[in-house]
């Protein structure tokens, strides 16, 4: 074999084995890419239309409690009885309206005052109950 013939032949041998590691890179990135797909599927957590919860709190930007909807109805506000129902507070946390179903069947709607600073004082201001 003479120097031309070699030099072709090393030649043709460089092409083989980078034609190898090109393949074996596009493989490689091919299962990758396939895992990574498949694996946006397999982990998500499948989605429901009902979403079940004893009490649900909403806060405002500040961290306190403004919409409060339980059942029972979970707060530190004294309520003849435990109730399942609504409650929206101000930005100091007096409740200002409330919606609730008692234990006893009573239905009410309360729309309360901000809170007085003469006593005795009465911040319910309009009550309906059925």
């Amino acid at each position: 074999m003479d120097s031309s013939e070699q030099a072709l032949s090393e030649q043709v041998y460089e092409l083989n084995q980078q034609l190898r590691r090109t393949q074996t890179v596009g493989l490689l990135m091919g299962l990758g890419t396939a895992f990574v797909a498949l694996s946006a599927f397999v982990g998500q957590a499948p989605t429901s239309d009902i979403v079940r919860t004893r009490q649900l709190v909403i806060e405002d930007s500040a961290g306190r409690d403004r919409i409060v909807l339980g059942a029972p109805m979970r707060d530190n506000f004294q309520r003849m009885s435990p109730s399942t129902g609504m409650a929206i507070r101000d930005s100091a946390g007096n409740e200002r309206f409330g919606l609730g179903l008692n234990q006893r069947g009573d239905i009410g709607m309360g729309f309360d005052a901000p809170p007085c600073t003469s006593q005795p004082c009465n911040p319910e201001r309009i009550n309906i109950t059925a």
